[in-house]
């Protein structure tokens, strides 16, 4: 896979996974229960989540991402139980 193949991925991950909301996408993209889990507890923790991508960079087996991610807190995540509804 070149390195646009992998920044391609990346960025369809993102808007298959967490912009449409659908976690059962991750499936296309790992087998990882901890990520799956992860992925759950953060769209419930912030339910109107979206990750807007500013830019990518790829390098051999390697893709960073710079994104923007407006959301509000509606819901436990990590050690906050309470919702803080901040942004909002």
């Amino acid at each position: 896979m070149t390195p646009d193949q992998k920044r391609a991925r990346v960025v369809a991950l993102f808007d298959e996974v967490v912009n449409a909301h659908d976690e059962t996408a991750i499936a296309r993209f790992t087998r990882s229960p901890q990520i799956e889990a992860t992925l759950h507890q953060l769209l419930a923790g912030f339910p109107a989540l979206h990750f807007d991508v500013i830019w990518t960079i790829a390098e051999a087996d390697r893709v960073v991402a710079f994104i923007d991610m407006p959301g509000t807190h509606e819901g436990p995540w990590l050690r906050v139980q309470e919702p803080t509804h901040w942004p909002g």
